[in-house]
């Protein structure tokens, strides 16, 4: 009898041996891969997994929507994975089938380009949805990491055609996820230049002849922040409405002079704003915040709020249980 031969799986880069160590390493790009070219059920079945290979074995050639098939993979297996992470393997499905069509000179080049900006746009329109209309965050992060990394050119021209959609239809779901990515944001928070005599500054608080080729865009943005800050600063009840209540986080308490530690190092935090009072103005005494053990860096209300800082985990500290720290996960 032919002896069976063990080989590992390889997710994120490292050997995997164990369904256990498969979870702890669990990357749905590297186990979608792994399962439509069967690599996974064989896997499975050197290894021993008799009942979760019985249950793969039925999804390896079901073609049709990757997110669902992931699902059910995810569950065969009993593990976890991030949802924005299958929106994203969705979209680049997505954009494996354009190319193939076009390698095979089933698309010609126009309709290729007609292709290319109706994908921009309908990812675009994707952002196009409130909470209270089942506005989905990972997937609405998904998209926009879509976005800024493929449609990059479109999405250089139509930022702010998008960003204007947004506010005056109420979407500030959409418009904190744009803030998150590290590419969309620079679009709407200042970012710090360096000038010829080499002084460094804020690209919004230089002063443009308004026939500079910059200023409109400097004019924006400044606008764009003062929108979004007039949102984040109204009532709690106001603003977790506006993100989706699930989406919203908000710890209020005095800490007595000391670090209250809100959450942990490994997931980032975007802090929409802190210290203000009920009423929504800002109160005289700071309070602080930082990375989850960041002994000796920290950060007062007044660098805090309109910086919308992603942070490593989360510490808070504060005078008073009338002020209150609203964030989002990243």
């Amino acid at each position: 009898m032919a002896k069976t031969i063990k080989f590992n799986l390889i997710v994120d880069g490292k050997p995997v041996r164990t369904l256990e160590a498969l979870r702890e390493n669990f990357v749905v790009e590297d186990v979608f891969e792994a399962l439509r070219g069967d690599l996974l059920l064989r896997w499975l079945e050197t290894r021993g997994y008799a009942d979760e290979a019985e249950k793969i074995r039925v999804l390896a050639d079901v073609p049709g929507d990757e997110v669902q098939t992931m699902r059910k993979v995810i569950a065969a297996l009993g593990a976890e994975a991030d949802e924005r992470s299958l929106y994203a393997l969705q979209y680049r499905a997505e954009r494996v089938r354009r190319y193939l069509a076009c390698q095979k000179g089933k698309v010609r080049e126009a309709a290729l380009v007609k292709a290319y900006q109706e994908n921009y746009f309908k990812l675009a329109n994707g952002l196009l949805v409130s909470p209270d209309y089942g506005a989905n965050a990972a997937q609405i992060k998904a998209a926009i990491a879509e976005m800024a990394t493929h449609y990059g050119w479109v999405l250089d021209l139509h930022h702010r055609s998008l960003f204007l959609s947004l506010c005056r239809g109420g979407y500030w779901l959409s418009v904190m996820c744009l803030l998150m990515n590290p590419t969309t944001r620079r679009y709407y928070l200042p970012v710090t230049i360096e000038l010829e005599d080499g002084k460094a500054m804020r690209d919004v608080d230089r002063s443009l002849p308004t026939t500079d080729p910059e200023y409109d865009e400097m004019k924006f943005k400044k606008e764009a922040m003062e929108a979004i800050w007039n949102f984040v600063r109204q009532r709690v009840e106001t603003v977790r409405k506006g993100v989706g209540e699930k989406n919203l986080r908000v710890f209020a308490g005095e800490t007595a002079g000391y670090w209250k530690d809100l959450e942990v190092k490994g997931r980032q935090y975007m802090v929409l704003r802190m210290g203000v009072l009920v009423d929504g103005r800002a109160a005289a005494e700071p309070d602080y915040i930082r990375s989850a053990g960041a002994h000796g860096v920290e950060h007062s209300t007044s660098q805090t709020n309109g910086a919308f800082m992603i942070l490593d985990g989360l510490d808070y500290k504060s005078g008073s249980s009338q002020r209150s720290v609203l964030y989002m996960e990243v």
